[in-house]
C-alpha cells in the first residue's frame, strides 16, 4: 500500500538513467531523529521514499481478498473395465489457467492478468492393471504434462515478444536469448513496467514419469494372506530437467543446469492381511 506512484517512473523504453539518478538521489530528510532504531532515522534520504503515500514507513501492507482466476479445459477419458484379467484407463485434459492475484507495478489499479505458474495446457494419464492366471498382477501408471510458462522479470527485449520462443530448443538454448538486451548496465529501473511477468508461449521442459508394479498374493490360511509387492518409481530412469535460467545479466541465461524428480527407485515390501 506504499508504492512510488507511477507517475514518478520513466516510461522509456530504455534505461532512464536521469530519472534513476533524479529518484535515488539523497536529499535532507525530514524524519532524521524521530525514528529510532529504523532506516528512516538517517540525516538524508533516498528522493523516491520522499514521493510515496506514506514516507515515513518503508513498508505498508495488507492482505485483501481481490485476486481471481479462471481455468477452462477439455477432459477426455477411455476406459475399459475390468475384464479377462485385464483393465486400463486413459485420461487428456486440454486446459488454460489464468489468475489476476498481483500488480504488474505498486501503484497500478488493477491486477495484472496473466497465465498461472501451475497452468499445464496439456496432461496426459495413463493407468493399467494386468492380472495372470498364476496370482501375479501388473501395475503400470504413465503420466506427462506440459512445463510452466516462463517470465523474465523487468528484462528488456530487443524485438516483440514473439522474438524470443526457440522452434528447437536444446539444454544449452532453451530460448532465443539474443531478444533480449543482456548488458547490466542496459538493465531497467524505476520504470513503469509493461513486460508481462509470464508468457505462455515460452515454456519449461515437459514432465514425464513411468511407474511400474507387480504384486503376488500367498494364501496361508482361510483369512491370511501375504503380500509380496515390487515397485519402480520412475521405472525408465528418466531424466525430467528443471526450469531454465531466465535472468538476462545470468551467464546461465537460457541454459538447463538442473533436474527435477528423482533417479529410478526400486521398493520392496512384504504385507500380512487379515
Amino acid at each position: 500500500m506504499n508504492p512510488l506512484p507511477n507517475r514518478f517512473l520513466s516510461t522509456s523504453g530504455s534505461r532512464d538513467q536521469a530519472t534513476i539518478d533524479r529518484l535515488t538521489a539523497l536529499v535532507r530528510n525530514p524524519f532524521a531523529g524521530l525514528a529510532a532504531g529504523t532506516p528512516l532515522n538517517t540525516a538524508n534520504v533516498a528522493t523516491q521514499q520522499l514521493l510515496r503515500p506514506y514516507p515515513h514507513f518503508t513498508g505498508v501492507g495488507t492482505d485483501q481478498q481481490i485476486g481471481r482466476s479462471w481455468y477452462n479445459s477439455m477432459q477426455a477419458r477411455l476406459e475399459k473395465r475390468f475384464s479377462s484379467g485385464f483393465q486400463f484407463q486413459f485420461d487428456y485434459t486440454w486446459s488454460k489457467n489464468l489468475e489476476a492475484i498481483g500488480f504488474l507495478n505498486g501503484g497500478d489499479d488493477a491486477l495484472e492478468r496473466v497465465i498461472s505458474d501451475i497452468d499445464r495446457p496439456h496432461r496426459i494419464a495413463f493407468s493399467g492393471l494386468y492380472e495372470l492366471p498364476f496370482g501375479m498382477q501388473l501395475q503400470a501408471v504413465w503420466q506427462r504434462n506440459s512445463g510452466p510458462a516462463l517470465g523474465f522479470g523487468n528484462a528488456l527485449l530487443r524485438g516483440p515478444v514473439t522474438s524470443f520462443p526457440s522452434s528447437s530448443p536444446t539444454l544449452g538454448r532453451w530460448f532465443n536469448i539474443d531478444a533480449f538486451d543482456r548488458v547490466p548496465g542496459n538493465q531497467l529501473d524505476l520504470n513503469l513496467r509493461a513486460l508481462s511477468s509470464r508468457f505462455t508461449g515460452v515454456r519449461a521442459p515437459f514432465q514425464e514419469t513411468w511407474d511400474l508394479s507387480m504384486l503376488k498374493n500367498f494364501g496361508i490360511r482361510e483369512r491370511l494372506r501375504l503380500q509380496l509387492r515390487t515397485e519402480f518409481l520412475n521405472a525408465m530412469n528418466r531424466t525430467n530437467f528443471a526450469n531454465p535460467n531466465t535472468a538476462p545479466t545470468n551467464t546461465l541465461f537460457g541454459q538447463i543446469t538442473a533436474n527435477n524428480g528423482f533417479p529410478r527407485q526400486l521398493h520392496v515390501a512384504l504385507k500380512l492381511m487379515f
